[in-house]
């Protein structure tokens, strides 16, 4: 169960933290060190798919959060042919796998956490996106809106940097105040305090959650030798969202507060909360390769 917060975000700070070479050459020799978001044991199944990693949690059957590193080499080597959706069978027993069927007629979008057009690179990094282990259902709006537009946004820094890891995930929040307002404010909330049969918040028959909002933490690898954090949260709601992607931006503390999760635990501690405090200047202003 989520613990309750009240946050006020202000979208106009602007901080960019040092983290010594070293430290940076170090975690994009093992990027994966990165990767290791808490995934509670008594709810939830760690996947790994190769290429990202899930955690799936059971009894929502969408991921918790999948986390997965870029850099330029990996993209531009187009696969022609997508899959299909399957289940994935790596999840037992069945009953906690979401299905196609789950989906169908309910107007919601198999949103991938683990974008396909990310991991085109070869036939098996594009199929491991079309597990539905890897979706989330997601309005149109919000699929492809601004949450599209910061997906691509993801790709042009790992072109333009040394790196990029990212945390994509769902969460369950009550909200006050447009997003993109200086004192916009979230609260987290149990999504099994909803009714079952509630198709705002469920679908499938009650068996597959609708999450209210979706979140991405990024932490870029700059040439310089820095490290940049940036946290984004999006409103999964059938109107267009407002704005362009900078006004969802905020601290990836607050991330960490509203889903319990501890992100890019890896990092120094010092090095982590200053960079999660921050709200940085968006976006990160493309360096001269070395």
């Amino acid at each position: 169960m989520f613990r309750s917060i009240a946050a006020a975000v202000w979208l106009c700070a602007f901080l960019v933290l040092d983290a010594s070479a070293e430290t940076v050459d170090g975690h994009l020799r093992s990027p994966a060190s990165l990767l290791r978001a808490p995934c509670p044991s008594a709810d939830s199944l760690m996947l790994d798919k190769l290429f990202f990693t899930i955690c799936y949690h059971a009894e929502w059957r969408i991921p918790r959060w999948v986390a997965y590193h870029l850099i330029a080499g990996d993209l531009g080597r187009e696969v022609a042919h997508a899959p299909t959706y399957e289940e994935d069978r790596a999840i037992r027993p069945a009953v906690l796998r979401s299905s196609r069927g789950d989906y169908a007629g309910t107007g919601y979008r198999l949103g991938q956490m683990a974008p396909a057009d990310s991991f085109d690179r070869s036939v098996a990094a594009l199929a491991a996106t079309f597990l539905l282990s890897n979706a989330a259902p997601q309005t149109p709006s919000l699929n492809g809106g601004l949450w599209r537009d910061l997906e691509g946004w993801v790709r042009l820094i790992a072109r333009n940097h040394r790196g990029i890891w990212v945390v994509t995930g769902n969460l369950f929040a009550e909200e006050w105040r447009d997003v993109g307002t200086p004192d916009r404010q979230l609260r987290a909330i149990d999504p099994f305090d909803r009714i079952k049969d509630d198709k705002r918040h469920w679908i499938g028959g009650g068996r597959v959650a609708v999450p209210t909002h979706g979140f991405k933490a990024l932490l870029v690898a700059r040439d310089s030798g820095d490290l940049t954090a940036y946290g984004f949260v999006m409103p999964n709601q059938r109107r267009r969202l407002p704005g362009d992607v900078g006004d969802y931006l905020l601290p990836v503390d607050l991330i960490e507060d509203l889903t319990g999760l501890d992100l890019f635990a890896a990092l120094d501690d010092r090095v982590e909360d200053d960079l999660e405090a921050a709200t940085a200047a968006w976006p990160p202003k493309r360096e001269r390769r070395q």
